[in-house]
């Protein structure tokens, strides 16, 4: 009877693709074909192989792992257990094992019986690698996603409010020639506008197919254009803007992003603009050590940095009372000028105005 069990038993461990494996005394004392298969060594040449020759042969970010795996199981007494872990094979390719542990022990405490299943599942950690890709990718659609989304909101909300604003002015007007000032700022807001889309569209591209791949602008007339977009609303707040940007300064930057900046930058002095004088918008750039440092100051209301120094650059956080506050402007702001590799930096006085330092 004993001798037909064994048989069958080993008829199953024969002709599993699992393979067995038995260890007693810290020896082996049984392989089966397949586990020798699964790494491709020969029956002689697994029996010849101690525990730490098995130790060895499991990849180096796996084996304190395992290791621990297996003695803090043994010394609890645990029967059954089980780990994940790579094993080089003889040709020297690792293989994702699984490897199901039945243990026996004496009266005393001590394990006799140390008993393997194991598993090749490299196919499975592969797919879950691909579905870890896969959801990654997802992850970052999203977030490009929700970043359009406040890009869109924001820049294209800014260009829509100044042509109603200089629609406005147009139908308050009575002098012609006053009016027709006011239709070629509607025409360059509007052309402005068509930009913005533009670079939006591209933008998307770039993002979605080659992050890396940017576009070489002229620094001075990208900012113009920009200020463009809100020419209506610099007219009605009379705001004055100095630029000191050399006419040849260029960068490689993705136009929408920086465009952005420049736009949020510009909206935020404006709206936070102190009621005791015109807005004044200074805006400086140069290269330095091969950076693109833009200092951008104004002498509006200004921060509270000492209350809110933690806070300026964070999601729907806003420093004064005004009703269309969104808090999403110096958030958008920092988030794309890191995207484009750079840093941000502020300094600000209550009642004297704010400056900004971006380095790209």
């Amino acid at each position: 009877m004993v001798l037909e069990n064994e048989r069958k038993l080993s008829l199953i461990t024969e002709n599993s693709n699992d393979g067995f494996l038995v260890i007693e005394n810290s020896v082996i004392t049984y392989i089966s074909s397949s586990y020798c298969n699964l790494l491709g060594f020969k029956q002689d040449e697994v029996y010849n192989m101690k525990l730490e020759d098995i130790f060895n042969t499991i990849h180096k970010d796996d084996v304190t792992g395992v290791k621990k795996k297996v003695y803090l199981n043994l010394e609890k007494k645990s029967k059954c257990f089980l780990y994940e872990f790579r094993i080089k094979s003889k040709k020297g390719k690792y293989i994702w094992r699984e490897d199901s542990i039945s243990v026996i022990y004496d009266k005393k405490g001590k394990y006799i019986k140390y008993i393997i299943v194991s598993r090749d599942i490299s196919a499975l950690k592969r797919a879950e690698e691909k579905i870890k890709k896969l959801y990654s990718l997802s992850k970052r659609l999203n977030e490009k996603l929700l970043d359009f989304t406040h890009i869109i909101s924001h820049n294209i909300r800014s260009n829509t409010s100044n042509m109603s604003m200089i629609i406005d002015l147009i139908e308050d007007c009575k002098d012609e020639n006053e009016k027709n000032q006011y239709f070629k700022l509607l025409k360059v807001s509007n052309n402005k506008l068509s930009e913005t889309i533009f670079h939006l569209n591209e933008t998307i591209k770039v993002r979605l197919e080659n992050e890396s791949d940017k576009v070489k602008i002229n620094v001075k007339s990208a900012i113009e254009s920009t200020l463009a977009s809100v020419n209506g609303i610099i007219k009605k707040e009379k705001v004055k803007i100095n630029l000191d940007i050399a006419n040849d300064l260029e960068i490689n930057t993705i136009p929408s992003y920086f465009d952005s900046i420049i736009l949020n930058l510009t909206t935020n002095a404006i709206k936070y603009k102190s009621p005791k004088r015109n807005p004044i918008i200074n805006i400086n750039a140069q290269k330095t050590n091969n950076k693109l440092i833009i200092t951008f100051s104004d002498n509006g209301l200004g921060i509270d940095l000492v209350k809110y120094k933690n806070k300026i650059f964070g999601m729907y956080k806003t420093f004064h009372n005004n009703t269309d506050a969104t808090g999403l402007g110096l958030f958008m702001t920092k988030n794309h000028v890191e995207v484009l590799g750079g840093s941000i930096g502020i300094e600000s006085e209550l009642g004297i105005g704010t400056t900004f330092k971006i380095q790209l």
